[in-house]
């Protein structure tokens, strides 16, 4: 099976768009600040909306590097946090893990889009590939068990 090379940032887009229309049981995200996936899009917060709310097993996980352009700029990311806290999480990572480079979006364990860089377009577009996702899930299962700092509406002031 041939996986996709992303080159430029409009495909980049496109990815994200398809994989969160194709997001029924979980997100999971690595990412510098959130900000290259602009969840404050009306389309992207409503698919966002649409898995939070899909079923009782529905959860998103997003693990950000740096949370300061996320409460800047992100208040309806940052909405949505304080009223769907029991199935959205968003950590900010420990300060050791600010070297790590790459950009990961996970969905049902089955598509993944994986940028090798955060600041390059460059990204493999996996789509219905378990097998191949699965070394992805364990990569953000290590980062997550760096711990973190939980971002709350009371750590926001909401």
């Amino acid at each position: 099976m041939s996986i996709p090379l992303i080159t430029d940032w409009s495909a980049g887009d496109a990815a994200i768009d398809q994989l969160l229309a194709l997001a029924t049981r979980s997100l999971l995200v690595f990412d510098r600040d959130l900000s290259r996936l602009a969840f404050e899009r009306p389309q992207r917060m409503a698919e966002l909306v649409r898995l939070l709310r899909s079923g009782t097993q529905a959860r998103a996980e997003l693990i950000v590097q740096d949370a300061g352009p996320l409460q800047r700029t992100q208040p309806r990311l940052l909405a949505l946090l304080s009223r769907e806290s029991q199935r959205l999480s968003i950590i900010e990572a420990p300060a050791h893990l600010t070297g790590l480079a790459e950009s990961l979006l996970i969905v049902d364990g089955r598509h993944a889009l994986l940028r090798f860089h955060r600041d390059q377009p460059r990204a493999r577009l996996l789509l219905d590939a378990p097998q191949d996702c699965a070394r992805w899930l364990q990569r953000f299962a290590e980062i997550r068990g760096e711990g973190g700092t939980p971002l709350s509406a009371t750590t926001l002031g909401l």
